[in-house]
């Protein structure tokens, strides 16, 4: 596991007391009986605007539909409306690379922990898996199967989860092989978000119905749904060694549900319009993001919005994050990276910029 992930709700996820003998068992870091320190707020500090142009004609500018940053944070992987993926550098913003392997719309990346691999999928049913370290070749295809909404690696990448329209996840886990290995059937339709938990055994998906859909996947079944929104899910997130995950969804509320007591534990009400993404800042911060085109901060332990993010001039339909910096993209045709302060990773992870690499 990369220390990417190390600092990620370590305080918020032990809101709930964890049960004895529970594979997550932690000592609750709130207590109920003292008043919660308020840090200090969190504030922009910095706002880097990418105005991104069309690979097929020039001078039009074409939509973010999802971003993906490597664990190191130094590179981000930056999906168009115009089929291509295109590879910046997170210090300059400056493009190096265009990757043209898919046909038609690409809905989602991902990078695995190892920052190695970056997979894409998308309408084309398509799922390409390139190697990071080779100049980005593609080293694995998958093709044959209907358009493709969301794609997650697990965390020791051995498994690759994708999901599709009519409610199908496919898994892959022969490194190598160009075929579905296993796939898993979920209730609802368009799957629109897969999230792997950090122990490797259980996947959760979210798509119209508004369900939180548990996947085992020692089994390979689903076995248990639970109904988190009020319309469509677009967005779950686990936070680092923890059965919390965070979510977002058509009802403009962000959630935080334990998969292990099926509880839910917090929710706040954002915006009353759709929320497309949600990220996870640090151990209590949650940066989410929707058809109002406005970025929040939510405290989910005061569970208040503390900042306002303003700047895009349309929909931001993707986000992603590296220490304090916060990557949002979406209709605006703009990439823009926000350098935030009051973001306290508990690892002490810092981003490349607070490094000192530009």
């Amino acid at each position: 596991m990369t220390s990417a992930r190390r600092g990620m709700m370590a305080c918020l996820l032990v809101i709930h007391f964890a049960l004895a003998g529970s594979a997550f068992a932690q000592e609750s870091a709130i207590s109920t009986d003292n008043p919660v320190q308020v840090p200090q707020g969190v504030e922009v500090l910095s706002n880097l605007v990418v105005q991104i142009e069309s690979s097929l004609r020039a001078e039009v500018s074409v939509m973010v539909k999802s971003v993906a940053v490597t664990p190191d944070g130094n590179t981000l992987a930056v999906a168009c409306d115009d089929h291509t993926i295109r590879i910046l550098s997170v210090v300059e913003m400056d493009l190096s690379k265009t990757l043209t392997g898919h046909t038609d719309l690409i809905k989602s990346l991902a990078y695995d922990d190892a920052g190695e691999r970056l997979i894409s999928v998308g309408n084309d049913g398509r799922m390409l898996v390139y190697d990071c370290q080779a100049d980005y070749k593609v080293i694995r295809k998958v093709e044959g199967v209907p358009a493709l909404s969301c794609v997650a690696f697990s965390p020791d990448g051995q498994t690759i989860a994708a999901g599709d329209f009519d409610g199908q996840v496919y898994l892959l886990e022969q490194e190598g092989q160009n075929t579905v290995n296993r796939t898993v059937k979920c209730p609802s339709k368009d799957l629109r978000s897969l999230a792997f938990r950090d122990d490797g055994k259980l996947l959760v998906a979210g798509g119209r119905d508004g369900y939180l859909h548990l996947i085992n996947l020692e089994q390979g079944n689903q076995i248990r749904s639970v109904e988190l929104h009020l319309g469509r899910i677009n967005s779950l997130n686990f936070a680092y060694e923890s059965s919390v995950v965070v979510s977002a969804g058509r009802d403009g509320t962000v959630a935080l549900f334990d998969t292990e007591t099926m509880a839910e534990l917090a929710r706040v009400a954002v915006s009353t319009g759709q929320l497309f993404s949600a990220r996870i800042l640090d151990d209590r911060h949650v940066a989410v993001a929707g058809s109002d085109d406005v970025i929040r901060i939510v405290d989910m332990q005061r569970e208040q919005i503390v900042e306002q993010i303003n700047g895009h001039q349309g929909s931001i339909a993707a986000m992603t994050s590296s220490g304090n910096l916060l990557f949002s993209g979406g209709f605006d045709a703009t990439l823009r990276r926000w350098e935030l302060s009051g973001v306290e990773s508990p690892d002490g992870r810092s981003s490349v910029i607070e490094k000192g690499t530009n």
